[in-house]
């Protein structure tokens, strides 16, 4: 993936506020486009959804509260992303 498209899909992410940090290192090849975020934030994970979805309104994310997140990393919503998210 190039470094272009990723800055243009977070773009708006950080535009809106967010801190946006990017990896693909160690990650398998996701089979779906996933948000994962900590049960009481689901509010704020649907604000991100939202921005997401008003620039790239083809992407389906699959919402779902993580029981793997502790409390104290509650500010971390995980997206996962398949390739052809970006095109």
């Amino acid at each position: 993936m190039s470094q272009a498209k990723l800055d243009s899909f977070t773009a708006p992410l950080k535009a809106a506020g967010f801190d946006v940090v990017t990896s693909d290192t160690g990650v398998v090849q996701t089979t779906s486009n996933t948000m994962s975020y900590f049960g009481t934030t689901e509010e704020m994970a649907n604000r991100v959804a939202s921005i997401i979805q008003k620039k790239h309104p083809a992407i389906a994310i699959e919402m779902r509260a993580s029981p793997s997140i502790p409390a104290s990393a509650r500010q971390i919503i995980i997206l996962n992303l398949t390739e052809d998210a970006f095109n």
